[in-house]
C-alpha cells in the first residue's frame, strides 16, 4: 500500500503521492453504475495500481497459481476518496472489487 497525503485550504484540496515512482504500461478509469463487483482479472507478468477517486470500495487479491486457485489466501482492502492511498497488486494475482458507496 502507498500512503499519500492531503493539503487543504480555502482553494481546495490537493492529494499527493511523493513516493509512487513507476512507469506506467496501461492506464485506466473505470467507474460504476451499481454494486455489482467487476471480478476477478489478473496478469501474469503486469502489476497493477489502483486508486479510488469516489467513494469507497473493497478489493480483493488472490495469488494465480497452479492448482486450485479456490484454496489460495484472498487479501482484502478497503480503499476510500477520503483516505489518499494507492493499491500496488503485483504480477501473479488477480484482483476484483465492489462499490460500497459511489
Amino acid at each position: 500500500m502507498i500512503t499519500g497525503g492531503m493539503h487543504s485550504d480555502k482553494r481546495g484540496q490537493v492529494l499527493f503521492f511523493n513516493s509512487f515512482n513507476i512507469p506506467i504500461q496501461r492506464f485506466y478509469e473505470v467507474s460504476h453504475k451499481s454494486s455489482i463487483p467487476r471480478a476477478f482479472h489478473g496478469h501474469f507478468f503486469e502489476e497493477k495500481y489502483v486508486r479510488v477517486v469516489k467513494g469507497t470500495v473493497l478489493f480483493c487479491t488472490v495469488k494465480i497459481t497452479g492448482k486450485n486457485i479456490k484454496k489460495n489466501i484472498v487479501k482484502k482492502y478497503i480503499l476510500s476518496e477520503k483516505e489518499p492511498r494507492i493499491l500496488k497488486i503485483p504480477a501473479g494475482y488477480a484482483n476484483g472489487f465492489k462499490p460500497f458507496t459511489k
